[in-house]
């Protein structure tokens, strides 16, 4: 990212949040380069089971759904997150004073993030923990 836009860009991370790091990095890719006034009527579609996320990496054993030509799965749980992680970027960018229907998402990256033992049962047992960072950028 260059110095000169730093001005305007809004950037937010979402710090071991507990979800799945699969479904986190087919939804980055779903959503990167797309306008975020879309992407949240895109999401909120995943919500009610009505636009299915197409899954290109983590595709094993998963079936085709209508609508779509490839494997695809509706991840309710990670949308959710994803959600609450667009409207901050949105507060960010409003903080900065830039304009909210001209930011794009130019960075969306899912890493993995510490796996914490579930409370009371055996070692072998893990939580799913993923970290995801957005950074929006103001275009025209």
């Amino acid at each position: 990212m260059e110095k000169n836009n730093k001005d305007h860009t809004a950037m937010v991370y979402g710090v071991s949040l507990p979800i799945s790091t699969k479904a986190s990095v087919e939804l980055c890719n779903f959503i990167r380069y797309k306008k975020v006034s879309k992407i949240k009527k895109e999401l909120t579609q995943v919500l009610s089971l009505k636009l299915p996320v197409p899954f290109n990496r983590y595709n094993w054993d998963l079936c085709h759904k209508k609508g779509i030509y490839s494997s695809a799965r509706y991840p309710v749980k990670t949308s959710k997150f994803l959600l609450s992680l667009l409207n901050s970027l949105e507060k960010n960018a409003e903080l900065k004073g830039l304009d909210i229907n001209k930011l794009v998402i130019i960075k969306a990256i899912a890493n993995k993030s510490e796996k914490r033992a579930h409370h009371g049962r055996s070692l072998g047992t893990r939580m799913k923990n993923t970290h995801i960072e957005l950074i929006a950028e103001e275009k025209e």
